[in-house]
């Protein structure tokens, strides 16, 4: 049976094993190391004519070599025996495996060792024979390198890079020889084709040459570049691409020239000639192997339509002959990795599109400008797509960014196109949309049922497919859909970037986010609604149920879906991450108050216009517009509030509470002021249109207690916020003066309130006077009680300010019976509240101490 010292003793053999690989590995990487400083001094010694030192550089080899093998007969010799089970067959079965893979590694670790030395022993003997021999040259060094440093043969050979072309990291580089056999061919060949042009220009304008004949020519000006090119191929292989590049050139330029301006070649025949040009001239720059040939023979074709143009006006000629030529440029990048091609063909076709966008507006070239854009779009975009399936799944941010380009550019084209042709006819720009996302949308499943994952490319579809699908809607019924849009794109790029971990798509959608903020911004500028710069007339705005609101409360929910996420996958706490939790609280926060604060005050326009255009006459505003004021500061209350509330029950930041609380200070002195006051106008309103024999609502009356309800909300939620932040002693006595204060301010206000509606114009005088002792009274039974002596001495002061308003206000302005009731009243609350500090003396003193 196994025990626990067995699996011990072979986990101690297999750690042994793996030291003893890493030690071979290293000693593997100094005998690559030494062998490159071999051909390094073999190089001086053969300037130098010192053969003494190379031949000493062999004999360091070998040493190297000697120690090496004996590291690698020691692994090899690391075998263990394995313990003999009987018991628990899944237990042997793992030992048995285990022991079976480190044999076989300890196996190839010795071929690979024994194939190493007699490598390495060829090499010596080779580079002793070539020094013995005295033959200063500059073969054997690059041949030994060549073989001691494999990788270098295992690069990729599928060609130059731009960056190769255009980059030499030789540091004895000859210019002279660069510039005869390199530049020179070039230079050559670019002259000879701008003389083509000339000449065949020429010939045009004097008709030297008949037509046929100057095709004739140009045909055989290209093969006869051709056919040199290709004897000298394998002598001079650049030399020979140079000039195949410039006949496959002249072969599109004689084509194009035949169709268009001659018209020799039927249509059919002409689109058969360019597509196989097309389809050789990528043949031969896989051939040839570089990037420059494609780059000279390829892209600088695009510039035939516009070199030889008579101004025809056939613009779908000019479509058709770019499309090929970015196919035949497609083809090559893809095969080839040859990224400069494609990002070239990408920059070239769209900036052709956005140059002749004017035409689109012409009926003539309508439905060849749609085409074309479309073909330009699904050619990158099959390209990109193809290109990813092959390389890799991971995406740049140049990926993203082209393909985000490529998308919208074509989206943004096609709507404008079918916007100036069918602008009162919406839904084909919805159809447009619709079809947008459901291309997305099969290209996003296709990704996602691929055995190989393909998640970065996937999400990025499935959000562009979703952004168009949240558009469809809004373009029927014609919103201002851009605000919409660049929320849900932003939105859905920071979650798909913070949830998967790809930061480049969460730095876009910070700029996706400030374009939908601005774009929001314009919108609600473009639409502020004045109600008294708005004629009667025009009263056509619904609430809660028009475009910007619709816009804006979308915008709000994608914001503030970015800040439960970014809560969601917590980082480690930096500046950069307190900012994004600021900016994205902020945007959520003020755009859900401001979208609901404009659609209240929408609300009260709209039926002051309404009810102005019913009477047919002048109506006093001034009550709606009090109104409008009352609700805009109950709701300000009310979101604070649940605000407030909700940041104590979830996130619970304390700067968060800190600025709460503050704010529920302003809008709780707001209240007891200017609220108020439009209570009491309102009140005064309701009562002059009784007296005159009208009646109003009883909404001028109780839209005070819904005030009332929201400022206890709000004390509420000022108590629960000072809780949290747990603040000094001296500031929990202010705020329970403030609370106290602001009770004896409001059932003031209240009796003053009921008091006018009973036409009791002289008992709210004794009314305040008797309010007032009673609330100093309770104030001094709460300091007793809750040993409070701050209360006890604000309960003297109101008692005090009681005493002055009675015998310096009530005196002169009550009857007798009503001075009679205040003075006994208050006379028997100052009793009761001497009678309290005499009983409970000893309570007081003990909370002073």
């Amino acid at each position: 049976m196994i025990t626990e010292k067995d699996l011990d003793n072979l986990i101690n053999r297999v750690d042994k094993v793996v030291d003893k690989q890493f030690d071979f590995i290293k000693e593997m990487k100094n005998i690559k190391f030494s062998l490159w400083e071999f051909k390094n001094d073999f190089e001086k010694s053969v300037a130098t004519s010192a053969n003494a030192k190379v031949e000493e550089a062999p004999l360091e080899v070998s040493e190297k070599i000697e120690e090496t093998s004996s590291i690698a007969a020691e692994v090899s010799l690391a075998t263990f025996e394995k313990p003999e089970l009987s018991e628990n067959a899944e237990v042997e079965t793992s030992v048995e495996a285990i022991t079976e893979e480190v044999d076989e590694r300890d196996a190839t670790e010795t071929a690979s060792s024994e194939l190493i030395e007699d490598e390495a022993t060829e090499i010596t003997e080779e580079e002793t024979a070539e020094t013995a021999d005295t033959a200063p040259t500059a073969t054997a060094p690059i041949a030994t390198a060549a073989m001691v440093a494999p990788e270098v043969s295992n690069r990729r050979t599928h060609g130059k890079s731009l960056d190769d072309f255009l980059v030499r990291k030789d540091h004895n580089w000859n210019w002279e020889r660069f510039i005869g056999e390199n530049l020179f061919n070039k230079i050559g060949i670019l002259i000879i084709i701008i003389g083509v042009f000339i000449g065949v220009r020429y010939s045009i304008e004097h008709n030297l040459i008949s037509p046929a004949m100057r095709l004739v020519l140009g045909y055989l000006t290209g093969v006869g570049l051709f056919v040199f090119g290709a004897l000298s191929k394998k002598k001079y292989p650049s030399f020979s691409a140079i000039l195949v590049s410039g006949a496959m050139t002249i072969f599109y330029f004689v084509t194009f020239i035949g169709y268009s301006f001659f018209g020799l070649f039927p249509q059919l025949l002409s689109f058969v000639l360019m597509f196989l040009f097309t389809a050789f001239t990528v043949f031969a720059s896989l051939s040839y192997n570089q990037v420059a040939i494609a780059i000279i023979g390829l892209v600088g074709s695009y510039a035939v339509p516009f070199l030889l143009s008579n101004n025809s006006g056939r613009v779908d000629l000019l479509f058709a002959y770019t499309a090929i030529i970015n196919i035949g440029v497609l083809i090559l990048s893809f095969y080839k990795e040859w990224r400069s091609l494609y990002l070239s063909a990408f920059f070239f076709t769209w900036v052709l599109l956005l140059s002749m966008w004017g035409l689109a507006y012409k009926e003539m070239y309508f439905y060849a400008y749609l085409l074309f854009n479309g073909a330009t779009f699904a050619t990158f975009y099959v390209a990109f797509i193809a290109q990813k399936l092959r390389e890799t799944a991971t995406l740049s941010t140049i990926d993203v960014t082209l393909f985000l380009t490529n998308s919208l550019l074509f989206y943004g084209l096609g709507y404008w196109t079918l916007e100036d042709r069918y602008y009162e006819q919406p839904t084909y720009i919805a159809l447009f949309t619709l079809g947008n996302a459901l291309l997305h949308f099969g290209v996003a499943h296709y990704l996602h049922t691929r055995q190989k994952e393909y998640s970065a490319l996937k999400y990025l579809v499935l959000v562009l497919s979703l952004s168009f699908a949240t558009l469809v809607i809004p373009i029927q019924f014609e919103g201002p859909w851009v605000t919409l849009f660049w929320s849900v794109e932003a939105a859905l790029l920071f979650w798909f970037g913070r949830s998967k971990g790809l930061a480049v798509y969460e730095r876009i959608s910070y700029g996706v986010t400030t374009l939908a903020t601005g774009s929001l911004l314009i919108v609600w500028g473009e639409n502020y609604f004045n109600l008294f710069i708005t004629y009667p007339e025009s009263f056509q705005i619904v609430p809660f149920g028009n475009a910007v609101f619709i816009n804006a409360l979308v915008y709000c929910v994608a914001m503030g879906f970015m800040a439960y996420t970014h809560y969601q996958y917590k980082q480690t706490e930096n500046p950069y991450r307190q900012s994004v939790t600021f900016f994205l609280n902020a945007f959520w926060v003020l755009g859900l108050y401001y979208t609901f604060f404009r659609e209240i005050s929408l609300l009260c326009d709209m039926r002051a216009l309404a009810w102005a255009h019913s009477q047919g006459e002048e109506v006093q505003w001034e009550d709606l517009s009090l109104f409008k004021n009352v609700w805009q500061l109950l709701y300000s209350i009310g979101f604070l509030s649940a605000y407030s509330l909700l940041n104590l029950w979830k996130a619970r930041w304390k700067h968060l509470a800190e600025v709460q609380i503050g704010l529920s200070f302003f809008l709780g002195a707001l209240f007891i002021t200017m609220g108020l006051y439009d209570f009491s106008e309102l009140r005064e309103r309701y009562i002059t249109e009784s007296l005159s024999g009208g009646t109003l609502s009883l909404w001028f009356l109780n839209i005070r207690y819904i005030g009332l309800a929201a400022f206890a909300l709000l004390i509420y939620s000022i108590y629960r916020l000072q809780q949290f932040l747990e603040v000094s002693v001296r500031y929990q006595h202010m705020l329970t003066t403030l609370f106290h204060l602001s009770v004896l301010w409001v059932g003031s206000s209240e009796l003053l309130h009921w008091s006018d509606l009973f036409h009791s114009h002289s008992s709210y005088k004794l009314g305040l006077t008797i309010l007032w002792g009673s609330y100093a009274v309770l104030l001094v039974v709460l300091g007793i009680f809750q040993s409070k002596k701050y209360l006890r001495i604000w309960g003297i002061v109101v008692i005090s300010v009681a005493l002055l308003k009675l015998f310096f206000y009530d005196t002169t302005h009550l009857d007798t019976i009503a001075k009679t009731i205040v003075f006994v009243v208050l006379g028997f609350l100052l009793l009761i509240a001497s009678f309290l500090y005499n009983k409970y003396t000893k309570k007081i003193l003990d909370s002073e101490d």
